[in-house]
């Protein structure tokens, strides 16, 4: 019943396992970043292919280890043909054992898709 909850969620979930790579995406997630007929060429991929800015990303992955989450973090995610796609992502780590294991992102397209992005400041935490 709870897979079947996340399977039509009406919101776009994705999990990314600490290496990167992104280990499940519900239909919402696949369909965001247009990749519905191909859900393969996401699914397993590293979440590199769908972020615009890579440095907001290896920061983001950098700091993993902190385990707290990111609450309405606004960022472009880029489409399967590259477009960009304004989004708004909240975010919790999973834990086991002191170690950070997946990460769980909820993503929304963002209603105010001409408000500035986030950037990373000297802390980590959005400027």
């Amino acid at each position: 019943m709870l897979r079947e909850f996340y399977e039509v969620a009406p919101v776009a979930i994705h999990l990314i396992g600490v290496n990167g790579q992104v280990m499940h995406a519900n239909p919402a997630d696949v369909a965001l970043v247009g990749y519905t007929p191909s859900p393969n060429e996401y699914v397993g991929q590293h979440i590199r292919t769908i972020y615009e800015d890579q440095g907001l990303l290896d920061d983001f992955l950098g700091r993993w280890d902190e385990d707290s989450p990111i609450i309405n973090f606004r960022a472009n995610f880029l489409t399967r043909e590259g477009a960009p796609q304004p989004v708004l992502i909240f975010s919790t780590a999973q834990a086991e054992g002191g170690s950070v294991t997946n990460t769980r992102c909820f993503v929304f397209s963002d209603p105010e898709p001409q408000r500035e992005r986030d950037t990373i400041s000297a802390f980590g935490w959005p400027a």
